[in-house]
Formats: C-alpha cells, sequence, structure tokens
C-alpha cells in the first residue's frame, strides 16, 4: 500500500530557523507572496539530515525525499486530487535531480488505485487522458483505495502545515501553510 512517511524530526536551533524565515522574505519582496517559497522554507525548516519523509509500498525500494521533493509532490498534488476524484490518471512528482521517479497511478471505476513507481522522463512524457501503456504498468507497482489514498493526501498536507507553524508560528500567515493547517482543526474543507 503507498504511503509517504515522515522521518522523524529534530528541532532546529532558533538562529537557523530566523535565517531560514529571512530568506523566505526576501524572496517574498523579490517575487511577492509565492507559494512555492512558502513550501521551501517549511520543508527546510523541518528536514532532518537532509531527509524529510520516505515512499512506503513499493517493493524493490523505498525511495527518500528531500526538501525539493516534498514541494514538488505538493504542488502537484491539487492535479493529483482532482483526477483521483473524477476517477483519472494522475501523477505525483517528485524532484527530478534527486528521486528521478514519479508516481503514476490509475483511478478506475471501482475503488482501487494501482500505483506505479516510474521514471520522471516516461512520466512526463504519458498523455493522461489515455489509457496508461504497457511500459508504465510494467513497473514496479502497489495499490490502495481512492478515498484512502485522498485522504493520505490530504493528510499529508495539514501534518506538513501543522508541523512547519509549529517550528516557527510566523509561517501561519503565509499560503497554503495557513490553508492547509486550518483544515486541520475542521475549519473548512482542504483545497
Amino acid at each position: 500500500m503507498f504511503r509517504l512517511e515522515w522521518t522523524a524530526r529534530e528541532p532546529k536551533p532558533q538562529a537557523e530557523i530566523d535565517e531560514l524565515y529571512g530568506e523566505l522574505l526576501e524572496s517574498i519582496e523579490i517575487d511577492g507572496p509565492y507559494e512555492f517559497a512558502t513550501l521551501y522554507c517549511a520543508a527546510q525548516l523541518l528536514e532532518t539530515r537532509y531527509i524529510l519523509a520516505r515512499v512506503i509500498g513499493f517493493a524493490d525500494r523505498e525511495p527518500t525525499l528531500f526538501d525539493a521533493d516534498i514541494v514538488d509532490f505538493f504542488v502537484s498534488t491539487d492535479a493529483a486530487l482532482e483526477a483521483l476524484e473524477t476517477r483519472r490518471a494522475g501523477v505525483l512528482e517528485f524532484y527530478v535531480a534527486s528521486v528521478a521517479d514519479s508516481v503514476v497511478f490509475e483511478a478506475s471505476d471501482d475503488e482501487q488505485v494501482r500505483l506505479y513507481l516510474v521514471p520522471w522522463y516516461e512520466a512526463s512524457a504519458i498523455d493522461l487522458k489515455r489509457a496508461l501503456p504497457p511500459d508504465i504498468t510494467a513497473c514496479p507497482a502497489t495499490t490502495c483505495t481512492r478515498h484512502g489514498l485522498i485522504d493520505h493526501l490530504k493528510d499529508l498536507r495539514r501534518e506538513f502545515a501543522c508541523a512547519a507553524i509549529e517550528s516557527d508560528p510566523r509561517l501561519a500567515s503565509h499560503e497554503p501553510l495557513r490553508r492547509w493547517s486550518l483544515n486541520e482543526h475542521g475549519k473548512g474543507q482542504d483545497a
């Protein structure tokens, strides 16, 4: 069964937290309130010994995820959630320079979702409007339920946002962490 599992976190010294937050503010000053910068700051804040999470469920290996992997993963979740809701194929992306794989999934009319660990260059060439080709379905695979995967993706976003805000409360005013953490407390639906 596909899972993304957080690694144990060790609190960073306040000086490092302040430095990361300062870099976020500089980025906002240059580019505006861009969600990518907020996610990257939060991922760096939570990263422990350069590992933030592991992908669980593929028999041949368990890729370890770094800050950039988590950012790309979260950037891809809106499209993935939409695909799951409408029972289509989709992609969960990780940063190509580290994991070098993406998770391609196929959500059919039943509740089972098949997920494949696919080299990123192959995943980027897939036409998601068609059935997945045999070279993709021959990749390492795992399964889970559609609702289970939807809940897992939303839970991951809430957990990430709440952990980041707990580590540095100043992040509570930045999107998408503000929105995701509010949803943790039942104040709305996860978007």
